[in-house]
């Protein structure tokens, strides 16, 4: 692999792994459906407007 796709690959490993930290850190403030509920919305919301 050339350097450039083993940093992407490095990066979305590490965004993948952060995610997990912000969904523990958002299941203690919500409960698991309205937390998922909330984040499918403000994934939708900016697709309306493409």
């Amino acid at each position: 692999m050339t350097p450039i796709y083993t940093a992407l690959a490095v990066l979305v490993a590490f965004i993948w792994g952060v995610n997990f930290t912000f969904i523990a850190w958002g299941l203690e403030s919500f409960p698991p459906l309205m937390l998922t509920t909330l984040r499918f919305f403000f994934t939708a919301v900016p697709l309306v407007f493409f």
